[in-house]
């Protein structure tokens, strides 16, 4: 019965930032930033399917309005540094009825590559049974830790080469799922055991900082080339 369920993409972009002015509806590719999130969830998404749009702006949801997402205003208390993406999930779900087995997908709007492989891979963990999946990147850190003197310790016992060293895997921020029941129980977006999807190379870019973004304009263009049917 798992293709009777349903999934729920949430793209939410509140206006303004502290980093990078404006940075939700900064240019990439020539269309705002958030934009690329709707994109790769109208790619994924069937007829049965909801793509949810959340913001605290009248500016951004507008300009989301030319993709066809649901459109959710949400409050200014919705949308300030302390409010967490959970609750703002929270309130884009709370006029559905969704069954438990329903799936939420999170896009956050600050990644805006994915490749369509990497949309289908999701997809296929999704429709496989998932109960929770998120994407990560592959590192392998020789993590140090300050100590109680003052000092750093390091906090690995060998210097192995990279080739045979076991992964550290690192959420990138980029693409979340968790069934409902669990969300609505939790309040959390993916669940303490959890399946990976592995990203590469650009797609691990969450646009943070100048250099996040000037790094982002370098591929840009190669990059939108796939996504010649939505006209950008």
């Amino acid at each position: 019965m798992l293709d009777m369920t349903k999934k729920y993409f949430i793209i939410p972009a509140r206006k303004g930032s502290k980093g990078i002015k404006d940075k939700n509806i900064i240019d990439l590719g020539g269309i705002p930033l958030f934009i690329w999130s709707l994109i790769h969830a109208q790619y994924m998404h069937k007829s049965e399917d909801r793509i949810l749009f959340s913001s605290d702006s009248d500016e951004y949801l507008e300009i989301a309005s030319k993709y066809s997402p649901i459109l959710i205003k949400r409050s200014e208390s919705l949308s300030d540094d302390y409010s967490s993406t959970e609750s703002v999930m929270s309130h884009a779900l709370k006029n559905f009825e969704i069954s438990k087995n329903d799936d939420i997908v999170l896009l956050q709007p600050t990644s805006p590559f994915r490749y369509k492989k990497t949309l289908d891979k999701f997809l296929d963990i999704i429709n496989s049974g998932s109960e929770s999946t998120v994407t990560v990147k592959a590192t392998h850190p020789f993590v140090w830790k300050e100590s109680k003197s003052g000092l750093y310790e390091k906090r690995f016992s060998e210097r192995l080469p990279r080739q045979i060293s076991t992964p550290t895997y690192i959420e990138t921020g980029s693409m979340y799922q968790v069934k409902f029941n669990y969300f609505y129980e939790n309040k959390l977006r993916n669940k303490d055991h959890s399946n990976i999807l592995i990203t590469q190379d650009i797609e691990n870019i969450d646009i943070d900082s100048n250099i996040d973004l000037e790094l982002s304009k370098i591929y840009i263009e190669d990059y939108k080339a796939q996504w010649d049917e939505f006209n950008i």
